[in-house]
């Protein structure tokens, strides 16, 4: 088993000890380079400026290299083996081009793992922190342990290795790179064995390794990156450490995410792993729980979009950003900034009820009082009105004029509508009372209506349409207790008066007698009687005494007649206010309707 630890061999260290600082350091030329790494080619990609050479001055002759990777902010991974021994100083450099390194910087500190085991090369990782890193450079992160490399995977996962060792022509200083597939993994606390073709290999606690077939790391890869990918992101997986044969037989490679731990516990978490506090995160920024590259403070900015995470960015136009105000109108980000949109609409589209915007609050709607009206625009369903704030439909309408000759139907804009059927259009038809009706303008008029007079006055005689002539009683009763009410079919009802004494109160009314056809209290006043003379006093035992409206033009003095219940003055009686001797066609009138009251004027009854 040998270590991939090796010496730049031919480098001289006034080379390095003129140019420890300057970013534009040519480095001596260190032979011509063909194939890099080991059947490899130059590593150009620009997001590989995080790997990193590491420069080692041993002592007044000699000097090592190593490879490392950029993992987070001013923080560099590489192999525990690469700092172990003695040394005076290192360095460590970026840059792409060959034989020229962009920039040096020097180590603020270092963390060698204290586990490492130089006997069986288990745990074989190192942290530096330099003395201010690039800003240039955008780190590769270290693989977290939700995303470890399984045995599962053995191979099918490609790893991809970068550094600036030694290639098969033995040239070193420039960055290359090479890919293979995950041989076989060590995840395990002891060592584990190998079997490649004839031969068993011991491989150290958590490590990963390959068969460098086609190609893989060698000397001064050490401490160089594994890369791997998952869901669309790079990460560092392995850390080169030891290998068998002269770079052509087994290599191995810490497993970086069994060390998840350990090396956030020395750089802090990276840009979008997640966190729970500002200080466990390498930036100072934990944001709604993941690392972020800025405080990300803003309405319209995140840390979790995809594509940026961990990176401060607009969120996409129109993502609500609303503030604690809700009557201004809902808030929403365009071009990373949060403008008001359009103001609340509070209106529920209930009639019912008062709709306001409370600040504060929000929209909130009050129901109107009971009994208003709360129209729907349909008059066909009836007059709505408002109970318990909702609109409730009324009685809808009946059209029905009660004319054969109209078509009647409901409009929910104009209301009930009566259309005129056709002139001639037949009405008799099911009229008993006239078959050959005919409508006319939308009116049905005689043709031969039948004559139902019976010569009774005992009775009301009329034609029903539906069933011909009806002869119904004619009501004598004039609600007075003291006459006998009867009716004679040639003079009409009889008032007979009922003996004198006979008891026509009692009850709710209090007692009274039959005198002269009048009910008398025991104060010889007539029972029931309100004073007005235009109405009709009786007893309802059951209720008490009653009073009813005497038809209007019912005589009720000398100059006056009845009139919705009152005695009102005659217009134009005349002078003297005789009325019989009154002149002109409305005291004629008058006249003629007094004699007829007088004519048929019924007793104040009880």
């Amino acid at each position: 088993m040998s270590s991939f630890r090796r010496y730049l061999g031919g480098l001289a260290l006034v080379a390095l000890a003129m140019g420890c600082q300057d970013p534009g350091l040519s480095l001596p030329d260190l032979g011509s380079v063909s194939w890099p790494i080991v059947h490899g080619e130059e590593d150009d990609n620009p997001d590989h400026m995080a790997v990193t050479a590491i420069y080692i001055v041993l002592n007044e002759h000699e000097a090592a290299g190593c490879s490392g990777t950029y993992i987070a902010q001013d923080v560099v991974l590489t192999a525990a083996h690469c700092l172990y021994d003695n040394f005076e100083y290192f360095l460590v450099g970026f840059g792409n081009d060959e034989s020229q390194i962009r920039a040096w910087y020097s180590p603020a500190d270092y963390l060698i793992h204290r586990s490492y085991s130089t006997y069986t090369n288990a745990n074989d990782l190192a942290l530096i922190r330099l003395d201010g890193g690039p800003t240039w450079v955008q780190p590769i992160p270290n693989l977290p342990s939700s995303q470890a490399v399984q045995s599962s995977e053995e191979g099918r996962l490609l790893l991809e290795f970068s550094g600036f060792g030694q290639t098969e022509t033995g040239s070193t200083g420039v960055k290359m790179h090479v890919s293979d597939y995950l041989g076989r993994v060590c995840n395990s606390s002891s060592s584990c064995s190998w079997r490649v073709g004839y031969y068993d290999y011991d491989l150290a606690p958590w490590t990963i390794c390959y068969d460098m077939d086609p190609g893989g790391p060698c000397h001064g890869d050490s401490g160089g990156p594994a890369f791997v990918w998952r869901n669309g992101r790079e990460y560092v997986a392995g850390v080169t450490s030891y290998g068998y044969g002269d770079c052509d037989m087994v290599g191995c490679s810490g497993k970086v995410d069994h060390y998840q731990d350990w090396i956030e516990d020395y750089v802090g978490r990276q840009n979008g792993q997640t966190c729970s506090y500002d200080s466990e995160c390498n930036s100072g920024h934990c944001v709604e729980g993941i690392c972020c590259d800025d405080d990300c403070s803003g309405a319209c900015e995140a840390c979790d979009l995809a594509g940026s995470y961990g990176t401060c960015s607009p969120v996409p136009d129109r993502t609500p950003c609303p503030d604690a105000e809700p009557c201004d109108g809902v808030e929403i980000c365009i071009s990373g900034l949060c403008v008001n949109g359009p103001l609340p609409d509070c209106d529920d589209g209930e009639p019912c009820t008062t709709d306001r915007c409370e600040p504060g609050v929000g929209c909130v709607s009050e129901p109107r009082p009971d009994g208003a009206y709360c129209s729907d625009g349909n008059l066909c369903n009836g007059q709505e009105l408002c109970r318990s704030g909702r609109c409730r439909a009324g009685e809808p309408p009946d059209c029905d004029d009660g004319e054969p000759c109209t078509r009647d139907s409901c409009d929910p804009g104009r209301g009930c509508q009566h259309t005129a059927v056709a002139d001639g259009t037949s009405c008799g038809e099911g009229n008993k009372c006239d078959s050959q009706a005919i409508c006319q303008s939308g009116v049905c008029f005689a043709g031969n209506p039948i004559d139902c007079s019976d010569d009774n006055l005992c009775t009301d005689e009329r034609c029903d349409p539906a069933v011909g002539c009806v002869y119904p009683p004619t009501d004598c009763d004039d609600r007075n207790p003291c006459t006998d009410d009867d009716c004679d079919r040639s003079t009409g009802c009889l008032h007979a008066m009922v003996p004198d004494g006979v008891v026509c109160g009692g009850g709710a009314c209090g007692e009274g007698s039959c005198q002269s056809g009048e009910c008398l209290g025991p104060d010889q006043q007539v029972l029931c009687d309100d004073d007005n003379p235009c109405t009709v006093d009786f007893c309802d035992p059951a209720q008490g005494c009653q009073h009813e409206d005497m038809p209007d033009g019912s005589v009720c003095s000398d100059c006056g007649a009845c009139q919705g219940g009152l005695c009102l003055p005659i217009p134009d009686c005349g002078e003297g206010c005789g009325c019989t001797a009154a002149g002109g066609e409305k005291g004629a009138v008058w006249l003629l309707l007094l004699v007829l009251a007088l004519g048929l004027r019924r007793r104040r009854q009880t």
